[in-house]
């Protein structure tokens, strides 16, 4: 935020952090939008809710806003999927919601240009789909569950140099079994992931 050249902060998807975040967004002058699953306490007491999701239906909704308001107009999408199939969910619903914001007399109409299933085991595949993104787009969005599949995805966009401001990676995330919990499965006493990445 101090150094950066951000203009919108978004997130992080936590009560506690959300309010360091708004005091920071407000020392350092810039957008802050809050992204949580859970309403805190301390706003409860007022009439103001600066939230742009709540839900996991309304995500791809809010997640198409926030592409739109910034033009970004050809966009691939990764994600990943289990038995609960949660990441497939969110994902449907944002491809419903491009589908009826491309049939709204918009002047405005994202691209999605590669949605791709992403396997943590299949090395082969994933660096293939990240060499695709790499050339289309420099926009990306994310739905992973767990924090092991989020840090491979860190660490494998930084080996293909991925990891500058010419990139956005838009995480599409509430509290999940990712959220919140430490890899031996001890809370975290803050609620935020962990997410040490090892550069060698």
């Amino acid at each position: 935020m101090c150094c950066g050249s951000a203009d919108v902060v978004i997130g992080p998807p936590c009560p506690e952090a959300d309010l360091i975040m708004a005091h920071l967004s407000n020392v350092y002058k810039k957008a802050w939008l809050g992204w949580v699953y859970v309403i805190p306490d301390f706003l409860l007491e007022t009439n103001i809710r600066s939230f742009l999701a709540v839900s996991a239906i309304t995500i791809g909704a809010c997640a198409l806003q926030v592409v739109s308001q910034f033009k970004w107009d050809i966009i691939p999408i990764i994600y990943m999927t289990n038995e609960v199939i949660f990441c497939d969910d969110m994902i449907d619903s944002l491809m419903i919601s491009t589908d009826s914001f491309s049939d709204a007399s918009a002047s405005f109409t994202p691209r999605v240009a590669l949605k791709q299933i992403v396997n943590e085991d299949d090395n082969n595949s994933y660096t293939r789909t990240l060499q695709q993104i790499k050339a289309r787009s420099r926009v990306t969005i994310l739905r992973m569950d767990l924090a092991t599949d989020r840090r491979g995805f860190r660490i494998r966009a930084n080996q293909m140099r991925m990891t500058n401001s010419e990139y956005v990676f838009l995480m599409l995330n509430i509290r999940s079994t990712g959220f919140g919990r430490a890899g031996a499965g001890k809370e975290i006493r803050n609620n935020l992931t962990r997410f040490p990445i090892k550069v060698t």
